[in-house]
């Protein structure tokens, strides 16, 4: 045999070596092979044949080598087999590849069939390839796909449209497309996927795009459940926030009564007991105003909205609020109230008094709900002072029940209480302290507690406030009057201290006494030294001798000159203050006793004037009114629904001296601001409620600036609706500014004098007023009836109470008997309009018709008819079922026919003008040209030329008096207007 240098270099032998060998003999393989191959070459020799394989060759490096091993026997000249020619090729390294190729190949298999996504590979838009995810997915077995266009994977020809012309322009740059989009299975059913798409190589479109499938139904399915709890949870957040702002609707209209009518009560001849029972009736009622909304909503404390004011206050006053609020509860319990404040604290201050006031109530009332006996004292330190601010600690310390260290731990925490049994003597939210310490640290402080269980406890607080115009201090010595003595009696000492200390400051010098017998004695010796006392502080309630037989007892030792005792109680009561002044003590001072009232009762006592002795109760602040004195004479108009409501804003403006219109709803506020304007009247200011029949005040507004001839016009809401969210919708509507109701005068005088612009002919002083307070330019309506005729009130009328329905108007005896008439002549058709609206299936006027009547029932006393009807207001608003709302009309229905049939008996006749009235022609014709002149201008002063000149019109114009008054009664001055020519035609006519 023979061989090439190759398989020389290949197998490690020399050519020279083998020839003449045979495969037998070729020792570098193995023996068994040796035979085989001799074999097999022998037969291909002497068949002339062939063999081609793949074998496995021990190589010279001592490596077995994958090899292709070829073959070929070949004949002689003469045809006869004559040998062979055999190859290696060594392919090894292609072997190599191959597998690498194969192995990848079966990874990409597995890892195509194994992952959960599926992947689908598509050529034109044709299925060419995809995963048994995507079998899953669409619902297709086996091979069903192949070959088919991608269009059955949609639900809609137009679906694989849009799809396509979204992805490939993408696809086609060689980005990558992603979308979210709705596929269809075989069975028809459809599902969500999140598809991405990409070209093998955009230089060879022919190989194709990759799709990813993945299966997002559950996601999109879980994100809409998620999105309808989140709406959910808006809806119920929206509905507390309504709930919140319909109660503080319905609480905050009976408190503008409240307030409202206190501040007119104030303005009125008041005994002094009187006035200060009336006085307290409108701090509280101030009081629980300001804070209303947050007891409400304490979410505001929750997501830290609560927001603070800073704006000057007196310290003294605040501490009076706070006193009136609690007073009676500590003298119901027997508690000593007790108000100590250090003379280095600053009296004038700048930041929130009604928080300040409110943090305040509340350790106060927790301290009297905890203690039985001793005293709740009332402590005001300064911590830190500066040129412009205070650092100021408040303390509540009382001599209660104590708390444990593990109940303080627990305290200033939402709805956390000291005792948390089941059985707990002591009730409460739990929020009020965690309510304090929001504001406290928001006043720049912190709050704290110190206590020993049965000991009693001190709760502080501390509040960074800035420091007001100094104020001239409490001092007498310009009254000459140091060298008086006084005698301070209580058998409280820690009382008895702060009281002497208060006297002290103001420059008197002080002794103290703690008993009645250890008083009387003191007295008895002072007086024999020729050092007796001017003046005695008694205390009422004191062991074996109270302050009444203390100075009886005293009065009796005969002293001249006598020492002029002053009763000091924290017992308001009436029977305490009849019993001093039965004594012969005519000054009662109750507990506790700030700086400013004990001054000026010491002044009083001692025969000196002050301008707090002489004016201790003013209306006004002085500086708001001096604002408004250029604003007088300018229109207002007043935009409400609420007839107490009307009377109060009218009253206010008027007396301040404005021009007061009045419209019932927004809508016709629109029509006035219209009609003002084209008759170049125009309104200065309007006053906007929000909640009105017909048409809202928002929505009015909105209306109203539409036309941008009343962009200027100032439009302030003034409504019980107090939550942010409400002024917020009122600003957007494009109001300029927001007066909550209860309506406080001052933040009313601050509105006008922010938003009216001066102009010509305003503050002009009406004639013979040059020196008085302002006088009203209109006359407060609804106005009184027209002429002088005396009518007796109707008694005893079951159902009806007129106290209560004088009360409602103001004591108005006439207007009382034309609101009742009015009432009869009103509701003749008795419930039959509410009845059949119901029929109708018109709930919505149903309901108002009964709101309606509810309301006019409470303003004239019906309270029976007002309570019973309120019931049906509540069941057309909850839409119970017309059967039920039916049976609940039959008792308002009878109570309604029992009182019209009693009003319209007892009831006095109307006074009728007589035909024979004299009638001044030339008096006639200037009252009805001023009257028709007041009417055009649309001027509510028509109201006082009808009233003044009723005889002579009624007797001139006869029936046609009738419907000019009606008119003027509703405000359409317009109406009236018309009246009043056909009432002048027709007298014309008769005579």
């Amino acid at each position: 045999m023979g061989v090439n240098r190759a398989y020389e270099r290949v197998f490690g032998v020399h050519r020279e070596s083998l020839l003449g060998k045979r495969v037998l003999d070729l020792e570098y393989l193995p023996p068994e092979d040796r035979q085989a191959y001799q074999a097999e070459d022998e037969a291909i020799i002497a068949t002339i044949g062939q063999v081609q394989r793949e074998m496995v060759m021990p190589f010279a490096d001592g490596r077995l080598h994958e090899t292709l091993y070829f073959v070929s026997g070949f004949a002689g000249a003469d045809g006869a087999p004559a040998g062979l020619v055999g190859t290696f090729v060594d392919v090894a390294e292609q072997k190599a590849a191959e597998r690498a190729i194969a192995e990848a190949a079966q990874e990409q298999r597995v890892i195509f069939e194994a992952v959960s996504l599926g992947v689908l590979l598509t050529v034109d838009r044709k299925i060419k390839r995809f995963n048994s995810a995507i079998e899953i997915m669409f619902g297709f077995g086996g091979d069903a796909l192949l070959g088919q266009s991608t269009e059955v994977l949609f639900a809609s020809p137009e679906a694989y449209a849009r799809a396509g012309e979204e992805a490939y322009p993408k696809i086609s740059k060689g980005e990558l497309y992603e979308a979210q989009q709705q596929y269809q299975r075989l069975d028809g059913s459809l599902f969500w996927a999140s598809v991405h798409g990409r070209a093998l190589n955009t230089e060879h479109p022919e190989w194709g795009t990759v799709w990813v499938f993945e299966d997002i139904t559950a996601d999109r399915e879980a994100a809409a459940e998620l999105q309808r709890a989140k709406e959910a949870a808006d809806a119920a957040s929206q509905a507390k926030g309504d709930f919140l702002a319909n109660m503080s609707h319905e609480i905050r209209t009976p408190m503008n009564a409240i307030i409202g009518m206190s501040h007119l009560a104030l303005k009125t001849e008041l005994t002094p007991r009187q006035h200060d029972y009336i006085s307290k009736i409108q701090q509280s009622g101030q009081h629980l105003l300001g804070i209303i909304n947050d007891i409400l909503d304490f979410s505001k404390v929750e997501a830290g909205k609560l927001s603070m004011e800073r704006i000057p206050f007196e310290l003294d006053k605040v501490l009076q609020n706070v006193a009136t609020v609690i007073v009676d509860k500590a003298s119901a319990k027997g508690l000593e109230l007790i108000c100590d404040v250090a003379p280095e604290v600053p009296q004038s201050l700048i930041g929130d008094p009604l928080r300040l006031g409110q943090v305040l109530i509340n350790y106060a009332n927790n301290a009297i709900k905890f203690t039985e006996k001793g005293e709740i004292s009332i402590a005001v330190r300064l911590k830190e002072g500066s040129d412009n601010e205070a650092l100021l600690r408040f303390e509540v310390r009382d001599t209660g029940i104590g708390l444990t260290q593990e109940q303080m731990d627990r305290l200033f925490q939402s709805f956390q209480q000291a005792d948390t049994s089941t059985t707990r003597k002591y009730g409460g939210t739990g929020l009020g302290l965690a309510i304090s310490k929001s504001l406290a640290e928001l006043m720049g402080g912190a709050v704290g507690v110190e206590s020993e269980h049965g000991k009693g406890s001190t709760f502080w607080f501390t509040a960074r406030l800035g420091l007001g115009e100094a104020q001239a201090q409490l001092h007498l010595s310009r009254h000459d009057i140091q060298s008086r003595r006084v005698l301070v009696v209580d058998d409280s000492e820690r009382a008895a201290a702060v009281l002497a200390h208060l006297l002290g400051t103001i420059g008197f010098a002080v002794e103290s006494a703690y008993s009645g017998r250890e008083a009387i004695e003191k007295v008895r010796q002072a007086a024999a030294r020729g050092q007796g006392f001017d003046i005695l502080m008694l205390d009422w309630q004191m062991p074996e001798m109270d302050g009444i037989e203390t100075a009886q007892r005293i009065r009796a030792l005969g002293l001249t000159p006598a020492p002029h005792p002053i009763m000091v109680t924290a017992y308001g009561r009436e029977e305490v203050i009849k019993s001093a002044q039965e004594t012969g003590i005519d000054d009662v001072l109750i507990k506790p006793v700030n700086a400013s009232v004990l001054f000026d009762t010491m002044l009083r006592v001692l025969g000196h004037a002050s301008a707090k002795a002489i004016a201790p109760y003013p209306m006004h602040s002085a500086s708001d009114l001096g604002l408004l004195a250029p604003l007088r004479g300018a229109r207002v108009l007043v935009v409400e629904d609420n007839d107490l409501n009307q009377q109060i804003a009218q009253e206010l403006l008027g007396d301040a001296g404005f021009v007061v219109d009045v419209a019932d709803n927004g809508r016709i506020a629109v029509d006035k601001v219209v009609a003002a304007l084209a008759a170049q009247v125009p309104y200065d200011l309007v006053f906007m409620d929000m909640q009105m029949p017909v048409m809202d005040g928002v929505s009015a507004t909105e209306e109203i600036r539409q036309d941008a001839r009343h962009a200027e016009l100032p439009i302030v809401a003034m409504t019980a609706n107090a939550m942010q969210v409400d002024k917020d919708r009122c600003l957007a509507a494009g109001m300029n500014d927001f007066v909550t109701k209860p309506i406080d005068p001052d933040a009313l005088w601050q509105a006008l004098a922010r938003w009216i612009r001066p102009r010509a002919g305003l503050g002009l002083v009406p004639e013979g007023d040059a020196a008085g307070p302002p006088q009203a330019l209109v006359a407060p309506l609804p106005p009184m009836p027209f002429g002088a005729e005396s009518m007796a009130i109707p008694r005893d009328i079951p159902g009806l109470d007129t106290q209560l329905g004088l009360r409602r108007v103001m004591g108005k005896e006439t207007l009382y008997i034309r609101l009742l008439r009015k009432f009869v002549a009103g509701n003749q058709n008795g419930l039959e309009p509410i009845a059949h609206a119901l029929e109708a299936g018109d709930t919505a006027t149903a309901e108002r018709l009964a709101h309606t009547l509810k309301g006019v029932a409470g303003n004239i006393g019906a309270s029976d008819l007002q309570a019973a009807m309120a019931q049906v207001e509540r069941a057309l608003h909850d839409q119970e079922p017309t059967a039920q709302v039916q049976a609940l009309m039959d008792h308002p229905r009878h109570l309604l026919a029992q009182l019209l049939t009693a009003l319209a008996t007892a009831l006095p006749p109307e006074a009728v003008a007589t035909a024979s009235a004299a009638v001044d022609p030339a008096q006639l014709a200037e009252a009805s040209r001023k009257l028709a002149a007041l009417l055009a201008d649309d001027d509510s002063e028509a109201a006082d030329v009808l009233r003044e000149h009723a005889a002579l019109l009624r007797a001139a114009w006869g029936p046609g008096f009738h419907a000019v008054e009606a008119a003027v009664d509703g405000f359409d001055f317009e109406a009236a207007l018309q009246a009043l020519n056909k009432a002048v035609a027709q007298a014309a006519m008769d005579t």
